[in-house]
């Protein structure tokens, strides 16, 4: 008997802990107790425990959207603003490649394209590769008096592709 009833007052305890948010009783000092406070200026706006004096970073700064980039967008709109962080990542690659700076790095063109196969336009003597058309993507840059072009399927990372065939003609 004696364990039961300690695992029932042990059960209400944990109940009333348990209680609403708005059966907590709010603990303020009595005025004029002294709370480390004596300094304080008295002119200051007392603190009311609201959270209004918290401050949220501006929207534009927690999350950037990407800036534009030049280049062909196949009439879609899109491919710029999707293709934006791949040109980003290439970049740095390509200037080195062509032993240039990074700022002489032009885009020519950025284009969401239709592979003809799994060779996603840059096929290798004696591969075989799957005979299906592929959703992907085209990044052409001009840097140094070169072109460099990189293909690459949709969710995939982008190869540099040197000699480079054309997707298949949208309809």
């Amino acid at each position: 008997m004696r364990r039961i009833t300690t695992i029932l007052c042990s059960l209400a305890l944990v109940l009333a802990a348990c209680g609403s948010a708005d059966d907590t009783p709010t603990i303020e000092p009595e005025p004029g107790a002294s709370g480390g406070d004596e300094g304080a200026d008295e002119d200051a706006p007392e603190d009311d425990g609201t959270e209004d004096d918290v401050t949220e970073p501006p929207a534009d700064e927690t999350d950037p959207e990407p800036e534009p980039l030049p280049g062909d967008d196949d009439g879609a709109g899109q491919s710029d603003a999707l293709l934006g962080a791949e040109v980003r990542q290439l970049t740095p690659e390509v200037a080195a490649d062509a032993g240039v700076a990074e700022s002489e790095v032009m885009v020519v063109t950025t284009e969401l394209v239709t592979w003809s196969d799994g060779a996603i336009g840059c096929p290798e003597p004696g591969m075989m590769y799957t005979q299906a058309l592929v959703e992907g993507y085209r990044i052409v840059f001009e840097a140094g008096g070169d072109t460099y072009t990189y293909h690459g399927a949709q969710g995939q990372e982008p190869f540099r592709c040197d000699d480079p065939q054309d997707p298949v003609a949208r309809s």
